[in-house]
C-alpha cells in the first residue's frame, strides 16, 4: 500500500548493482549527496497576505543562505503584539531552476518558476517584482 504525499520529493536512481546490499549502499550515497544540496529554512516577517505556498522568493543579505527558494508553507500569526507572516522555504532543484530563468516584471501573472518577491536581510520591506 502506498500513499501519495504532494510535498514529497523523489530521488530516482537508474544505476545497475549486483545485489541488495550494493543497492542500499548506492541509494544512501545518492540520497546523502542530494540532501547536501538542499536547504530549508523558516523566515518570520512583518505580516503580509501576498505570500502563498508555491511562490518563489529571492533571499538577499543572508550570506550563504542567499538564493532563490520555493515557499513550502505560509503561516499568518495575529496576536496582541501584532501581525506576522512565517515562511517555510526550500531551496532545491525547483528553486535552482527558477534561478536560471531570467527574471522579468510580470505583465499580469508570474510564470511558474519565476521570482515573485525579494526578501532583504537589512530591511523590513520586500521588493514585489
Amino acid at each position: 500500500m502506498s500513499s501519495k504525499n504532494n510535498n514529497a520529493r523523489e530521488l530516482n536512481i537508474t544505476q545497475r548493482v549486483e545485489n541488495t546490499a550494493q543497492a542500499r549502499q548506492l541509494a544512501q550515497k545518492k540520497l546523502n549527496l542530494a540532501n547536501s544540496k538542499e536547504i530549508t529554512c523558516n523566515i518570520n516577517l512583518a505580516g503580509d497576505l501576498n505570500y502563498s505556498a508555491g511562490m518563489n522568493v529571492k533571499i538577499s543579505g543572508f550570506g550563504i543562505f542567499d538564493g532563490n527558494y520555493s515557499i513550502e508553507s505560509v503561516t499568518h500569526n495575529i496576536s496582541r503584539s501584532g501581525y506576522t507572516t512565517s515562511l517555510n522555504l526550500h531551496m532545491g532543484k525547483t528553486s535552482k531552476q527558477a534561478a536560471k530563468t531570467k527574471t522579468k516584471k510580470p505583465k499580469r501573472k508570474a510564470k511558474p518558476g519565476s521570482i515573485n518577491k525579494t526578501i532583504y536581510a537589512d530591511s523590513s520591506e520586500t521588493y514585489h517584482g
